[in-house]
């Protein structure tokens, strides 16, 4: 592979990876209700990975969908690179 070309597959995997692993957190947890919360708390995420987190709000969720669009058109560039002419 050309260097430059793997320079750029690097760097795409070390931005992709905080949102792989947003990713896999929501994927593996459990959604419990907790009704003794307030109202916007009583959602309670857990899994493996994470005790207890929030599920994502609207502005978080539409970040994380943004950035993940942005790199899969920067790996789908990289393809065609590495496909060469």
């Amino acid at each position: 592979m050309d260097t430059s070309l793997a320079d750029d597959v690097r760097a795409l995997l070390a931005e992709a990876q905080p949102v792989f692993h947003e990713r896999n957190n929501f994927a593996h947890a459990v959604f419990t209700l907790d009704p003794t919360r307030p109202g916007d708390e009583q959602w309670v995420l857990k899994s493996a990975r994470v005790a207890e987190f929030k599920p994502l709000t609207a502005k978080e969720g539409s970040v994380l969908v943004a950035t993940t669009n942005r790199l899969s058109k920067r790996a789908k560039a990289l393809s065609a690179r590495a496909s060469g002419p």
